[in-house]
């Protein structure tokens, strides 16, 4: 943050969920005085899971707040431009949205249509490769199985997103035509090139193609304003709707503009890995990574102690949590609860666990805590075969699963918290999950051909 170069910077900070990686950079964010340094900050990231997969909901709703904080104007939006854009965006969509109601579209269709519009990968390009724009897992909905042609065709059949071409290109730049035309065309072009110009205004004054529009956004320089600090976290949930758009968009245009930037993206991957363009076409703007780890067992001891937990009971923490700040913080406040595991601290530690989980993915993890190992055929046993690949996929990145274990499962102390959770809010639930588990084992158990006698041939 000190030692800034002009231009643009990327830094990535990554580890495990819980591990700390936000509580860092707000840490250093805290002790610095961002105003005097001259970052304008702007931040974004996956908290709302409602949002995830909503572009604009992002960017709008989001990174570009509707007041900055001094010196910037009290109650003054900085932002005009991509409102515009935003504002086009909603009436294309709510012009789809007619236009399927007034083809007598199915409600379950039409609305998983409007879902993957506000990706806004449909209205980049529409071409015909389903698999492209329609792709269950990115778009995490199972309900799209089965029906993605279905949505396919409805996309390239509404009027409402073809291009006007019907007036002449003054008429259609002086109504506003032709800025429709690009949300329809290139929704990823005209966000970037709108957020870098409002961003210029407010950092470095208009650019000259920009002076025309001066007198209509009539927002300033910022005073002591010099560069941008735009923090992305949670991108592991963000890559699928912001990465191209990072990538392909606003990373060349922030490159090219007439001030300096520092982007900042957190996450449980390294950068290459999160998105391959980052290391592809953007891996000369990356000036450091980090790689955050879990606390070792000396620093576990320690910390412990500091806490008034036994050296015994501290060895036996450090097993159940490896070390992961989040965990540990769990265990201490419940040691030094005076009532210990309580149903309040264990509704606290479920809501806390699952904070970056989406409702369907509750519900996945919920039931997956009954399992000892989570792998494609014990999964089989608690959900419907079609979803069983997805959900694997989706656990097998998640940082519930214990990373030092040799098969998939859930963190000890995780899975020991969850399930007494689930003991004391539906018991009745809880005792058939356990006898369905344990009678699926028994199966297992039976099935599993004997050892064979030493003496067998290899052959046999």
């Amino acid at each position: 943050m000190e030692a800034h170069r002009d231009g643009l910077n990327i830094c990535g900070i990554s580890g495990l969920g819980g591990v700390g990686k936000t509580f860092l950079v707000e840490h250093v964010l805290s002790g610095l005085d961002l105003e005097k340094e001259g970052f304008l900050r702007l931040m974004v990231d996956g908290a709302n899971t409602q949002n995830r997969r909503n572009f604009l909901g992002l960017i709008d709703g989001q990174l570009t707040p509707r007041s900055l904080p001094p010196p910037a104007k009290p109650k003054a939006d900085y932002f005009p431009q991509v409102r515009e854009i935003a504002s086009i965006h909603r009436d294309l969509m709510n012009l789809a949205s007619r236009e399927m109601n007034s083809k007598g579209v199915s409600d379950h269709i039409k609305e998983t249509v409007l879902m993957v519009l506000r990706t806004g990968r449909i209205l980049n390009k529409i071409a015909p490769k389903t698999q492209e724009y329609v792709n269950v897992n990115e778009l995490e909905s199972s309900e799209l199985a089965g029906i993605a042609e279905d949505v396919y065709e409805q996309i390239r059949s509404l009027e409402s997103l073809r291009e006007s071409v019907s007036l002449p290109g003054p008429i259609r730049d002086l109504i506003g035509t032709t800025k429709k035309n690009k949300v329809r065309q290139d929704l990823y072009g005209a966000v970037a090139d709108a957020l870098v110009s409002d961003l210029s205004t407010a950092i470095s004054g208009y650019r000259k193609k920009d002076r025309f529009k001066a007198s209509l956004f009539m927002h300033k320089q910022i005073p002591g304003m010099k560069k941008l600090l735009l923090v992305i976290d949670d991108f592991e949930f963000l890559a699928a709707t912001l990465g191209d758009f990072l990538v392909g968009n606003l990373i060349p245009q922030l490159a090219e503009a007439d001030f300096s930037s520092l982007i900042i993206i957190i996450g449980r991957d390294d950068l290459e890995t999160s998105h391959v363009g980052l290391a592809q076409h953007c891996k000369k703007y990356v000036r450091d990574e980090m790689r955050i780890e879990a606390l070792d067992l000396k620093a576990t001891l320690g910390l412990l102690q500091d806490a008034g937990v036994s050296q015994d009971r501290s060895i036996s923490l450090y097993e159940s949590t490896q070390g992961l700040p989040f965990l540990l913080n769990l265990a201490v406040e419940e040691l030094s609860s005076a009532d210990g595991e309580t149903a309040l601290f264990l509704t606290k530690f479920f809501i806390r666990t699952t904070r970056w989980m989406n409702d369907h993915e509750k519900e996945w993890f919920a039931k997956i805590c009954y399992l000892n190992d989570v792998n494609e055929d014990t999964l089989q046993w608690i959900f419907p075969i079609a979803d069983v690949p997805m959900i694997q996929k989706w656990f097998e990145r998640e940082s519930v699963r214990d990373p030092s274990s040799r098969t998939f499962r859930v963190r000890p102390l995780i899975r020991d918290k969850v399930l007494r959770y689930h003991e004391i809010r539906t018991p009745t639930l809880h005792r058939k999950m356990l006898e369905l588990v344990q009678e699926e084992q028994g199966k297992l158990a039976v099935q599993r051909p004997a050892a064979a006698p030493a003496n067998q041939s290899a052959r046999s």
